[in-house]
């Protein structure tokens, strides 16, 4: 429904579009809450509640996601597609975030601003507001029971809730989300080709932009090309030097000492390392590898 991430640091934007830390949103003295409130927000976000216009609902809508603290669910403000600097950003940032009685947004069902709703999880909502009915004595519950009843849900096709409502066409992330989770996308990925989703990537990019991936661009291209490479080194230090040095410790292992003990592989090795040390010793001071060290 919205793909998104979530970071410790998260900003949102204040209505002069300058960046607010998630820490001090926690802070505000009008709805504060604590951070461990919102630690499962991005998925919140992706499975609604309900979803409500704000104003022209091309530019802003409220989303109601399932976290809430002392009963309150959290109202999240989300602001579509926002122009900074005359230009508009192809992205939808969080305005606002707060827990809020539930009676307050339930309101909004009879307001004919709901956009988007999870009927069962409302009419449970609604259900626990009857409880109470001082809550919410100026709220008809009927009438909202029965708008939601008849509520119809937009045809979803990944985030479409949160486009502008022009734009309807899956979009890139969409897609490729489409075509790598699916059980055939995942099964050939698994046993064919491990690079498979770069490559659907890129593919979506392409298709995206109108214009085909440039070779320097190209990491499935690479990857490939550099695996290449690899097993050939590989096998060629498999046939060069790993192959003919075990014969040589096979050979070494089968004498004995003086006590007629057989030399063992890690005495082998540990004569190795010695050696080893005094080889590079003499390679570290060597004038010629490292003149800054030499006497004049």
């Amino acid at each position: 429904m919205l793909f998104c991430i979530q970071r410790e640091e998260t900003l949102f934007e204040k209505p002069d579009n300058t960046p607010l830390p998630l820490a001090e949103k926690a802070r505000d003295e009008k709805h504060p809450f604590a951070l461990a409130d919102v630690k499962n927000l991005v998925n919140a976000i992706n499975q609604p509640i309900a979803v409500f216009s704000y104003g022209d609902k091309n530019k802003a809508q409220n989303v109601i996601a399932e976290i809430e603290r002392n009963g309150k669910k959290f109202v999240v403000g989300i602001s579509l597609n926002p122009v900074v600097g005359g230009r508009s950003m192809e992205v939808n940032s969080i305005r606002g975030l707060f827990p809020n009685d539930n009676a307050e947004w339930l309101n909004w069902i009879s307001q004919n601003k709901m956009l988007y709703a999870d009927k069962e999880k409302i009419q449970t909502l609604i259900a626990q507001q009857r409880i109470n009915l001082a809550d919410v004595d100026y709220l008809d519950l009927d009438s909202v029971t029965n708008i939601v009843k008849n509520f119809e849900n937009p045809a979803e096709s990944g985030d479409l809730l949160y486009r502008n409502g022009e734009d309807v066409a899956l979009g890139l992330a969409d897609r490729y989300k489409k075509r790598v989770t699916s059980k055939a996308g995942e099964a050939a990925e698994a046993y064919q080709d491990n690079m498979r989703s770069v490559k659907i990537l890129q593919e979506e990019i392409a298709k995206e932009t109108g214009r085909p991936i440039a070779d320097f661009e190209n990491a499935y291209d690479r990857e490939n090309h550099e695996n290449s490479i690899n097993k050939i080194e590989q096998e060629q230090y498999i046939r060069d030097v790993m192959k003919p040095t075990e014969k040589v410790l096979a050979k070494i292992q089968l004498r004995k000492w003086e006590n007629g003990e057989f030399i063992t592989f890690d005495e082998i090795e540990k004569y190795l390392i010695a050696k080893h040390g005094l080889e590079r010793n003499v390679s570290i001071g060597s004038p010629q590898r490292y003149p800054m060290f030499s006497r004049k």
